[in-house]
């Protein structure tokens, strides 16, 4: 059985093309995963949503209308969720806490 990664994930990192991002102040994008559902606000505004499957350390992100956000691998190194892997066509390295 998967690890639950279950709660809300505020973005600390990302890491894309070489270049590290980090999120800071009140305005940091976060992300919901409860159920099976996901959803992503950015600047306190919904950005998108839909459903996850979480197997074996692999997070599997799809909107709603099915089309694929992100393939992941998810490690859950507390406080920190790190995923890595490919969303929306890009690869990147999410570190959240």
């Amino acid at each position: 059985m998967a690890q639950s990664l279950e709660g809300d994930w505020e973005y600390v990192q990302m890491k894309a093309e070489g270049k590290v991002d980090k999120f800071e102040g009140s305005g940091k994008p976060w992300l919901e995963l409860r159920g099976g559902t996901w959803s992503l606000m950015l600047s306190g505004r919904l950005s998108g949503g839909g459903a996850y499957v979480n197997q074996g350390g692999k997070l599997v992100m799809k909107y709603e209308d099915g089309s694929l956000y992100g393939d992941f691998q998810a490690v859950l190194n507390e406080p920190y969720l790190e995923l890595t892997g490919v969303g929306e066509t890009k690869g990147f390295d999410l570190k959240m806490q």
